[in-house]
């Protein structure tokens, strides 16, 4: 896994973390940061039968209450 640091223009910064086998960590990973709570995953409808199962399962497992919507794939959306 790799860290880097985003900084947005107000100066926060946040890390962004890439590597292998992330999607089904990512619950573990943020859990680590914040407290679980309610969460909610935006998708569009070709990136959603991808990977959104896989997403929603770690979150749930690391004690997140998920909602997800999926939102038409395109610009126009």
């Amino acid at each position: 896994m790799n860290t880097q640091l985003l900084t947005t223009p107000s100066g926060e910064t946040y890390p962004i973390l890439t590597g292998s086998g992330l999607l089904h960590t990512c619950g573990a990973e943020i859990a680590a940061l914040t407290v679980p709570c309610r969460a909610v995953i935006v998708s569009d409808s070709h990136v959603a039968p991808l990977y959104l199962d896989a997403a929603k399962k770690s979150l749930e497992s690391a004690g997140f209450s998920v909602s997800t919507h999926v939102v038409p794939a395109g610009e126009e959306s």
